[in-house]
């Protein structure tokens, strides 16, 4: 029994001194974590795309700035071509407005004369008038043509027996222009010097039918059936031999509204009525 006894002992303890070798001789276990993977490397397009737009804003805003002073070096140049247009234009109204002016006052000049030829008594009535005649217009026609409705009219009414005198005379005016494009009166303040021709060729330009309208014909021929004869018409062209007012001298300081203010007086035609009962 006590021989049984110690060789479980033995046993035992020659196990625990077996179990105690080994797990001397056994290296100590240490934990081991598998590496971290490797970090991605971060983009660099956000970067590139930064500096990119920024380059595109300047260019951009460098463009825009360039259109804009070239806009604004064109918009002062219009600016400045406007204004001198606009004094141009002012100072051409101021011209017009002289020359119509003097015009006017022509024209009403010669509206008050009243011609008197032989054979008329100053108290036989509205015998003799003169009617003023626009650059341009026929003699024969418009406000000449109420002057003669008129005049016949009063004619008839008095019993009146003979002729109807009607003279066209030619005033020579300051013109501007040329004969492919016509001519017109010059402005006022022009240098009478500097007129391109002196002259009346839009009268010269006239043929003898060219001279009366239609309806100024029809009057005509009106009264003598009307009247069976007893009033007749008589048209005549002068030309420019027998001026009214006469034109100033050319001296170097004229200017074409001085000069066109006696050609527009000049430029006439005249009525004058000859009774058959005074021959």
């Amino acid at each position: 029994m006590d021989v049984r006894r110690f060789i479980v002992a033995s046993l035992d303890s020659f196990a625990s001194r077996i179990v105690s070798d080994l797990r001397d001789s056994m290296p100590t276990p240490t934990l081991e974590f598998p590496p971290a993977p490797p970090r991605p490397p971060r983009p660099r397009w956000p970067w590139v795309a930064g500096i990119s737009a920024a380059a595109l804003t300047a260019v951009l805003f460098a463009v825009s700035w360039f259109v804009a002073r070239g806009e604004l070096a064109k918009s002062q140049a219009q600016v400045a071509s406007l204004a001198a247009a606009n004094t141009e234009l002012q100072q051409t109204r101021s011209d017009l407005s002289a020359t119509v002016k003097d015009l006017t006052a022509a024209l009403t000049t010669a509206s008050a004369g009243i011609a008197t030829p032989s054979g008329v008594s100053a108290g036989a009535g509205p015998l003799g008038r003169t009617e003023p005649v626009p650059y341009g217009e026929i003699p024969f026609d418009r406000s000449r043509l109420d002057t003669l409705r008129d005049l016949l009219t009063k004619l008839e009414a008095q019993g009146f027996h003979g002729v109807v005198k009607i003279t066209s005379l030619a005033g020579l005016f300051c013109l501007s222009g040329n004969p492919t494009d016509g001519f017109t009166p010059a402005i006022a303040t022009l240098l009478a010097s500097k007129c391109d021709a002196v002259g009346n060729p839009f009268e010269e330009s006239l043929s003898g039918q060219q001279r009366q309208s239609l309806a100024f014909a029809n009057l005509i021929a009106g009264v003598r059936q009307r009247t069976a004869g007893a009033i007749t018409v008589a048209i005549e062209n002068a030309g420019s031999g027998r001026p009214i007012s006469p034109y100033p001298a050319r001296i170097e300081s004229l200017t074409a509204g001085e000069w066109n203010r006696a050609a527009a007086t000049n430029n006439r035609v005249e009525f004058a009525a000859e009774s058959s009962s005074n021959q």
